[in-house]
């Protein structure tokens, strides 16, 4: 005779409600998002600040804004609060709180010895077409490494640094009015200030990136974004935020433009064009 078997209601319960623990453990909610990255197939690389005790990780959320929690790295991680891809694929992540940039493959595996010459808290990270690492040191100073991990060159603007966007010939600096009268924000050539232009209406230019028409999104603290063409010095006004961005992502394949909030644990997600789409919890 076959036996019938079932689960009694209450274990039923139990089991549902073990299992929504176990997927909230597994899920890494947002909290003190920073910069931001996409990949080449779409994936948004964020990174994850988090507070204390907590030391912070890098969350992914494929193209459809849904969490790749198996994605999430933590290994390396001292409270990161910059990403940026190489030509090859690999992650650089900026460490806050141990003061060095660590790199992953494509798997998300460290796959080199952390960077820690001549780093000093960084708030940032870019690398440019030559696969160069660029560092934002405590918003002070400029560090400038090889793919190899050398130190290639240091520079100092002479003002806070905000932000910092690397493309082509170019990279962007934002920097802080407190430390200097307007401009705010500048963009240089990467052979120092030849080719120079600054804006004196950017207030604290927190976050920048290049999309792939080589024009950039530049984010204010008052949450204004503008589209800055590098070789004109044309700005067009793009958005509004409601908070000031704690970093700035471009997809310009499908088309995606995003806002870090780290004041309200989110991610608003903007088409190129401005036009709000969704907001990542």
């Amino acid at each position: 005779m076959k036996r019938n078997t079932f689960l009694h209601a209450t274990t039923l319960t139990v089991l549902a409600v073990i299992a929504l623990a176990c997927q909230a453990r597994a899920a890494t909610p947002l909290s003190n998002p920073m910069g931001m990255t996409v990949d080449a197939n779409g994936n948004l690389y964020v990174a994850n600040l988090a507070q204390a005790p907590s030391t912070g990780s890098i969350l992914v959320y494929n193209p459809k804004y849904v969490q790749q929690t198996a994605r999430t790295i933590t290994t390396g991680i001292d409270l990161p609060t910059g990403v940026a891809f190489d030509s090859q694929g690999n992650l650089y992540v900026a460490n806050l709180g141990n003061s060095s940039i660590t790199r992953y493959n494509g798997a998300g595996y460290m796959d080199a010895s952390p960077i820690t010459s001549n780093i000093d808290r960084p708030l940032g990270v870019a690398v440019d077409s030559l696969d160069d690492v660029w560092v934002n040191n405590a918003g002070n100073y400029l560090s400038v490494y090889s793919p190899f991990g050398s130190q290639i060159d240091t520079w100092t603007p002479g003002a806070r640094i905000d932000s910092i966007a690397t493309q082509g010939e170019w990279f962007v600096v934002g920097k802080d009015t407190t430390w200097s009268q307007p401009p705010a924000g500048e963009f240089l050539t990467n052979k120092g200030t030849t080719g120079e232009r600054q804006f004196p209406s950017h207030y604290e230019a927190v976050a920048a990136t290049f999309n792939s028409a080589g024009n950039y999104y530049m984010a204010q603290a008052t949450g204004e974004v503008d589209i800055i063409n590098p070789a004109t010095g044309s700005r067009i006004f793009l958005l509004m935020a409601t908070y000031p961005p704690g970093g700035i992502a471009v997809d310009s394949k499908r088309g995606h433009l995003f806002l870090s909030n780290s004041i309200g644990n989110t991610i608003d997600v903007y088409t190129t064009k401005g036009v709000y789409l969704t907001t990542i919890h």
